[in-house]
Formats: C-alpha cells, structure tokens, sequence
C-alpha cells in the first residue's frame, strides 16, 4: 500500500472546524446569503428572520474561523464572504445537489 500523507494537526482542525461550520443550517444560510454579496448584520437578521443578537453569534464563530470578513461602515459592520475559496466551495456544494 502507497504511504499516504497526512494534513498537519493544525490544518486539519481548521479544515474540520470549516465542516462543522458549514453543518448548521443558520450558518449555511448566512454564507449562502453572503455569496450573492456585502450585508449587514442586520439585513441578515431581517433575511433570516431571527434576532440581531442571534445572528451577531453565528457571524462571530464565522469570522474566528476566518470563513466571513467585515468592514466598518458608519455605525454598521458589513459582512462578507472572506475570499473567492469559500464562495467557489458554498457554489459547488449547491450546484452539486442540484444535479439531481
């Protein structure tokens, strides 16, 4: 059998952690809704239908996992997607179940 190599312990709690993530359905829709562009916190609580504070949550474990990023605008704190990785991921996954 060929030795086949390992992710690192580091980068394979990341990539886990990323899974994880992705595994809430609120958090999914997040992403979902920050793929098509920029929104703040509060549009996503509007969207989503749930509370500011609700949202505010799930988009902090997002932004630690480095998955969203945000900018300060006035008094609002806009989100996004953080790089083109994770939209050509949410985009694959989607298109992938899609086909059926």
């Amino acid at each position: 059998m060929e030795n086949k190599r390992l992710l690192e312990v580091d980068l394979l709690n990341a990539v886990s952690n990323f899974f994880k993530a992705l595994g809430n359905d609120t958090r999914s829709q997040i992403l979902w809704c920050l793929s098509q562009g920029e929104l703040r916190s509060s549009e996503l609580a509007e969207v989503l239908e749930m509370t500011p504070s609700a949202i505010s949550h799930q988009l902090t474990l997002l932004k630690h996992l480095n998955i969203v990023s945000s900018r300060r605008e006035g008094k609002n704190q806009v989100y996004s997607l953080a790089d083109e990785h994770i939209n050509r991921i949410l985009t694959s996954v989607v298109e992938h179940y899609q086909e059926d």
